[in-house]
């Protein structure tokens, strides 16, 4: 997971070098509260090795209000869509729980340290 405002532009650029073709949908961006939303999409890309290889998956934002960082019910909020789409995606207990561990430390890092998007 990259964290802060440095590391994602560093890992845009270090991106941007490697591969070529990069192209995100975004399939459903939700409010989750009136300080919060997220998105959920899917990336492809084409790495530019000398035999290039189509790679692809699916991707989590959370959008948190700047000035809602500290707010626990945002935090709250957020927690809730991720249980409800751990619930939708997966059969297992253990596959939903690794889900909202992911979700939610994806939440928790982005409070700590926002990265460089505009707020809601």
């Amino acid at each position: 997971m990259v964290k802060g405002r440095a590391a994602i532009g560093a890992m845009w650029k270090g991106m941007a070098e490697h591969v070529s073709n990069p192209k995100v949908t975004t399939l459903d961006v939700k409010r989750l509260s009136p300080r919060a939303a997220r998105e959920i999409g899917t990336f492809s890309l084409m790495t530019k090795d000398p035999t290039p290889k189509e790679i692809s998956g699916k991707y989590l934002v959370v959008y948190v209000r700047a000035d809602s960082t500290n707010s626990a019910s945002a935090r709250a909020s957020l927690q809730a869509e991720c249980s409800r789409q751990a619930a939708k995606r997966f059969a297992s207990k253990p596959q939903r729980r690794a889900y909202i561990k992911h979700c939610m430390a994806a939440v928790d890092s982005y409070v700590k340290e926002p990265p460089f998007i505009e707020p809601l």
